[in-house]
């Protein structure tokens, strides 16, 4: 059960190009009256859709034995 002062982030990875989900969670978000912000990662900092997120962070590629680390580290640092 959420808190009334509960704020959810929600974490999408390798946002690429996709530019229409973020802005659909958002409206979701906002529609709901859900306090919150869209996290976005991607390998390129140039990505569309990190420029629609609330944060956005450079990560290895999925297949880097680096990834799931620096996603973990991206959590803990984001978790309320």
């Amino acid at each position: 059960m959420l808190h009334v002062n509960s704020m959810i982030n929600i974490l999408f990875t390798s946002v690429g190009r996709r530019v229409e989900l973020i802005q659909q969670w958002q409206l979701a978000l906002k529609e709901n009256k859900i306090v919150g912000g869209i996290i976005g990662t991607d390998i390129d900092a140039l990505a569309p859709a990190l420029q629609y997120v609330s944060e956005r962070f450079i990560v290895p590629k999925t297949k880097s034995d680096k990834f799931i680390t620096r996603i973990i580290e991206i959590c803990e640092k984001k978790k309320n």
